[in-house]
């Protein structure tokens, strides 16, 4: 079962409350996320099978999202290169989804 949920940023408690056996908590655009938002997400994380993805570009030095992308952090972070998207293989994929994914340019 999966749902959304985005609380207001002056209300990070409202993320509390969620609980199951695994709890995936995933953050897009996560540069533009405050670290109230992050630190609430985390108390989400209540066993080893409970995780948070982050996907998002790290561009804002000031930004949570960038200290935890930094070397020495605790985390996975998989790097992903635009050369490894459909746009630059040979991949597969539906007609629809390839003008929405990253392109050569010119």
């Amino acid at each position: 079962m999966g749902f959304g949920r985005k609380p207001s940023d002056y209300d990070p408690e409202a993320f509390q409350g969620i609980h199951a056996a695994a709890v995936l908590v995933l953050i897009d655009e996560a540069c533009g996320v405050p670290k109230s938002l992050w630190d609430a997400a985390s108390t989400l994380l209540t066993n080893e099978a409970s995780r948070i993805l982050a996907i998002g570009n790290p561009d804002d030095p000031g930004s949570y999202f960038a200290q935890v992308c930094k070397a020495g952090q605790r985390l996975e972070r998989p790097a992903h290169r635009r050369v490894d998207t459909p746009n630059f293989t040979a991949e597969e994929i539906p007609p629809e989804v390839r003008p929405l994914l990253i392109s050569r340019c010119g």
